[in-house]
């Protein structure tokens, strides 16, 4: 998405678009939805300049919450993307399950000013006490010495000359981005809740809602529309077909995502004349 001009908001970018027009005169689409995409395109546009003041550095760490699906991943990529960095040198993404050890080889990675490691969908690691205290290490302010027990465990990495064994501490002068669906106080007693605290104490906290499929689908209207969600699959005309197609189809879907997007943009691109029987398969599914 292009940079807003001075006075610009997104909601007006987005309901000026020429595109967006044709798309909404469809009979198909309910006047309210306008108001929604409005609401949508205001929380998008908040979230975008959190995303880029925290590459520039406004916060060390942070911490980003909500459902999976409504484009949280997408909208920090975005903002990377904006600020010109480059995946494997400017930052890092680890997706999945992962270890400790591992989170502590990709924070020594990105460990200069200005490296960022975005941790994506690794819940496995907040269920961690090991990880926990190496993320509360790594996001201190004031002293950002990250270090492994030594004499537990050596950790190594695998090189192309071999294994080479990694140091037992080191300083963390990146930032970490955490994007996780997990609620961070959720099933946490004890200890470990004591950790969570710390860990929230440390980082800028951001929680993305979505509290119904009107909600989800003007965001991923927005994602289609400005965003480019499916545009290596689909042409403009299509993109309105697909969009026409699944708003018909919300009362009879559980929950929403961006993912189902793109599934059924595949099919769009794969069988244009007999994509919506398969299509209506993935949001029964959902």
């Amino acid at each position: 998405m292009k940079l807003l001009k001075r006075g610009e908001t997104l909601a007006h970018r987005v309901l000026d678009d020429p595109a967006v027009r044709q798309i909404l005169r469809s009979t198909v689409f309910k006047p309210s939805l306008k108001v929604q995409l409005d609401r949508v395109c205001e929380d998008n546009q908040l979230f975008g300049a959190f995303c880029d003041g925290l590459i520039r550095g406004t916060h060390k760490a942070a911490i980003i919450t909500g459902d999976p699906g409504i484009g949280k991943s997408h909208q920090v990529r975005a903002a990377l993307k904006r600020a010109g960095l480059q995946e494997h040198t400017n930052f890092r993404v680890m997706r999945g399950m992962s270890s400790a050890g591992g989170l502590y080889a990709c924070l020594m990675a990105m460990s200069a000013p200005g490296q960022i490691l975005v941790i994506d969908d690794c819940d496995t690691l907040l269920k961690d006490e090991t990880a926990l205290n190496i993320l509360k290490g790594a996001t201190d302010r004031k002293d950002p010495v990250v270090r492994w027990d030594s004499l537990r465990n050596n950790l190594k990495v695998r090189g192309e000359e071999g294994y080479t064994a990694l140091p037992d501490h080191f300083r963390f002068d990146g930032q970490v981005i955490i994007i996780t669906n997990v609620g961070i106080d959720e099933h946490r007693k004890g200890r470990m809740a004591d950790h969570f605290r710390a860990l929230k104490d440390r980082c800028a906290m951001y929680e993305i809602s979505a509290n119904s499929n009107v909600e989800r689908f003007s965001r991923m209207f927005v994602a289609i529309t400005q965003d480019q969600l499916v545009r290596e699959w689909l042409t403009n005309e299509q993109e309105a077909q697909l969009l026409e197609f699944i708003y018909r189809k919300l009362p009879d879907v559980k929950r929403l995502s961006l993912r189902t997007a793109e599934m059924i943009a595949r099919e769009i691109r794969l069988t244009p004349d007999t994509w919506e029987k398969m299509a209506e398969r993935h949001l029964q599914c959902r």
